[in-house]
């Protein structure tokens, strides 16, 4: 494969990867790094390698981080929008799992990622929430 070949081979990967990102937003869902490369029949650090170009690129926007520093919510931006031909949803929509939480833990809101998060990624952070000492509001 030539060195062009492969540059336009590597760019439609990304669009794929950013069109299965737009999909599942507008579904009210999310995809994960791991399920990226599910998505497109490779390795899950091929997922994770993908969004990380795709921030690079500009075409990702991180908006939270999960414990250990992992993108946990992201967003496309205008730029990745253009780059798969297709239009963001209106302003102030935002999809259905997305929302703004308050933290069980310091009750600060957050933008949640889903009905499953409900404590914000600085609480994540806490050496007594990696130890496992959190309990719904408290600390044990």
């Amino acid at each position: 494969m030539t060195a062009t070949a492969y540059a336009a081979y590597r760019q439609a990967v990304l669009k794929r990867a950013l069109t299965a990102i737009a999909d599942a937003q507008a579904a009210g869902g999310t995809v994960t790094a791991r399920g990226i490369g599910h998505l497109l029949g490779m390795s899950e650090s091929s997922g994770l390698e993908i969004r990380a170009r795709l921030v690079a690129l500009g075409w990702l926007e991180v908006l939270s981080r999960a414990a250990g520093g992992r993108a946990s919510v992201i967003r496309i931006t205008s730029d990745g929008w253009t780059a798969i031909d297709r239009q963001p949803p209106e302003e102030g929509q935002r999809p259905a799992a997305m929302k703004e939480r308050r933290c069980l833990r310091c009750r600060h809101p957050f933008l949640s990622e889903g009905p499953h998060n409900h404590i914000c990624p600085s609480c994540q952070r806490g050496e007594d929430f990696q130890m496992g000492a959190v309990e719904y509001g408290r600390v044990a």
